[in-house]
């Protein structure tokens, strides 16, 4: 757990976990839903 020195801190902390979650939880939803024709080992350079 983060400790903070000042409530405002706490709650801009808890605030931007919130965000932070919510886009993970948003970005999830797509998984297995977009076809990207990306050729790994070329990226990779191999």
């Amino acid at each position: 757990m983060m400790h903070t020195k000042t409530k405002k801190e706490l709650i801009k902390l808890a605030l931007e976990n919130i965000v932070q979650k919510n886009k993970i939880k948003k970005l999830k939803k797509f998984r297995g839903k977009l076809d990207l024709d990306i050729d790994l080992n070329a990226l990779r350079k191999r």
